[in-house]
């Protein structure tokens, strides 16, 4: 009876337990090797720079719901709809930080916050109101004149689209722009394409635009025109064959 309990165990040992113990120690010995390490900073400093660039967002669309004044000061600054996250390139390393903040910088969203990161180059500041824009002479919000797109959503537009005096109605405003960012290059005319959360971002799946070269000369002027009344025939067939929503 020993010799077989003796036979029982080693087969036992030999067969199941020790190979057991050979499977349970083997992954840590065969694990896939860690990823070589990217030699960054060997290359030179204007390739790091775009590296660095590749990794910011762009194309954003920044809301203004409100502008908001600090207490007793004529400073003013933004109130977002949608409250875009600042890029992780701001927090890698302290070149990283250096090359976000030339591309872009920061807008004041009120005393004790950091603010909202924008990037002129590519993203666009969009206003629903007309008030927004033809009271925005009287703004003074810090970043305003580095602004380069503006967007103005259809609703906003239409109301200047219409009538012999419709040319004259929308100098106004386009004038109050300029007058707060200098640096303006193309307003741009959205169309929401469906109804959406106003603390939603807009990504670009959910409006259409169309972009025109400032100054507003009378040939661009008539183009956009004539885009408007387009975009709004699609909307009304859009609503009517129930395809918006």
């Amino acid at each position: 009876m020993d010799n077989i309990a003796y036979y029982v165990c080693r087969t036992l040992w030999n067969f199941v337990l020790f190979p057991l113990r050979q499977w349970v120690l083997r992954p840590s010995q065969e694990q896939p090797p860690s990823p070589p390490s990217f030699p960054l900073h060997r290359l030179p400093p204007e390739i790091r720079d775009i590296i660095w660039n590749f990794t910011l967002p762009d194309r954003r669309v920044f809301v203004v719901e409100e502008f908001l004044r600090y207490p007793k000061s004529d400073m003013e600054y933004l109130g977002f709809g949608f409250r875009h996250p600042p890029p992780v390139t701001l927090q890698v390393c302290y070149e990283s930080r250096a090359a976000a903040l030339r591309a872009g910088f920061f807008f004041k969203t009120g005393k004790r916050s950091l603010g909202a990161w924008f990037r002129p180059e590519t993203d666009m500041m969009c206003f629903y109101s007309v008030s927004s824009l033809t009271t925005s002479e009287d703004r003074h919000v810090q970043g305003l004149d580095k602004v380069l797109h503006v967007g103005i959503f259809s609703s906003t537009f239409l109301d200047f689209s219409y009538g012999k005096s419709s040319r004259f109605m929308m100098e106004r405003p386009i004038r109050a722009i300029h007058s707060s960012m200098p640096s303006l290059e193309t307003l741009n005319y959205i169309y929401i394409r469906h109804e959406r959360p106003v603390e939603q971002e807009i990504c670009s799946t959910d409006y259409r635009s169309a972009s025109l070269s400032l100054p507003l000369s009378d040939a661009t002027y008539r183009r956009w025109r004539e885009m408007v009344y387009k975009t709004e025939d699609e909307m009304r067939k859009e609503i009517r064959t129930g395809s918006r929503y």
